[in-house]
């Protein structure tokens, strides 16, 4: 896996499966305690940051994280778990926006770091007030062993 470069923002990558604009981000993310791996008793501090984020086809993201894992995430289902504050009640975090508001063929039209914590996105319906923190991002991974871990938190 590549590095980030040294200073955050878009860079071109012209590896054949990525090849295209990507964001790379190396500045830290959100301190999140998990527990190790390689020992289960033992709590660790690590930080959720992801190495890169690019498109993957027309329809989904990519994100690479500092910890070796991969998300990926359908536009539609990012557009659709936006949180903020018009799209989620944030005192009860239900959702507001309902499945057939979203078009079916919702696109990033744009991706830009936020600080050192989030990603904005400019969706295709005009939408864009949603900041999506990496440590929200994580937590919406759709990977099997990302969902088994829900599961054994609940």
């Amino acid at each position: 896996m590549k590095n980030a470069p040294e200073s955050s923002g878009w860079h071109w990558n012209s590896e054949p499966e990525k090849r295209g604009w990507v964001i790379c981000l190396k500045t830290p993310g959100v301190l999140r305690s998990r527990r190790s791996k390689q020992n289960p008793e033992m709590d660790v501090t690590m930080l959720m940051q992801p190495l890169d984020v690019h498109p993957v086809g027309d329809e989904e993201i990519l994100i690479s994280w500092q910890d070796g894992h991969r998300s990926l995430y359908p536009y539609r289902f990012l557009r659709l778990n936006c949180p903020c504050a018009g799209c989620c009640d944030e005192w009860s975090g239900k959702r507001l926006i309902a499945l057939d508001k979203i078009p079916g063929d919702i696109k990033a039209l744009e991706m830009a770091p936020v600080g050192h914590y989030a990603i904005r996105f400019r969706w295709s319906d005009r939408h864009e007030t949603g900041l999506y923190s990496y440590d929200f991002l994580r937590g919406l991974c759709l990977c099997e062993a990302c969902q088994k871990e829900k599961g054994k938190d609940s």
